[in-house]
């Protein structure tokens, strides 16, 4: 017997849920903005992710776009994407930089966390842990509301109690 809870295939939610997937599977998990200047422009119609984590890296961090890739991935797609910018030695940081609070490449690697499913002025969440996979998953499954990875289930509501 089918689960009553679950979404059924002529409901909205479920229509709204695979809606949801196909944008999810249309853009990368991880957006290089230096591997295409047309990015900036596309990432404001990305409003359907539920996070974005945007990493300011210089060239001896290129390696931790890997751990941010991977962390990514944990969680289905759709619900968490990354904008990865990159400040070079002798750039001058643009607008995007200074407004997160990186000036030089002394000021990297640095990762921001916004969540996109909180009102515009509370989005941005300090994230001040280590850049690596776990910590990052770590840090997403513990935003209120949490972020569950893929293939585990959602703790049930507390229920209120008379």
């Amino acid at each position: 017997p089918a689960d009553s809870d679950a979404p059924q295939p002529t409901s909205e939610t479920y229509e709204a849920q695979q809606c949801l997937w196909a944008l999810g599977h249309r853009v990368p998990q991880l957006i290089d903005f230096d591997a295409d200047p047309y990015w900036p422009k596309r990432a404001a119609g990305l409003s359907f992710f539920k996070v974005h984590l945007v990493l300011f890296l210089s060239p001896p961090h290129a390696d931790l776009a890997r751990a941010v890739d991977r962390a990514i991935r944990t969680f289905s797609r759709g619900d968490v994407v990354g904008f990865m910018h990159t400040l070079h030695d002798f750039d001058a940081p643009n607008a995007m930089f200074t407004r997160h609070g990186v000036n030089t490449v002394l000021d990297t690697p640095k990762l921001i966390v916004r969540d996109q499913r909180l009102a515009p002025d509370d989005r941005q969440i300090p994230y001040k842990g280590e850049i690596s996979e776990e910590a990052i998953v770590a840090f997403l499954r513990s935003l209120t509301p949490p972020l569950v990875p893929e293939g585990e289930t959602p703790p049930a509501p507390a229920k209120d109690e008379l």
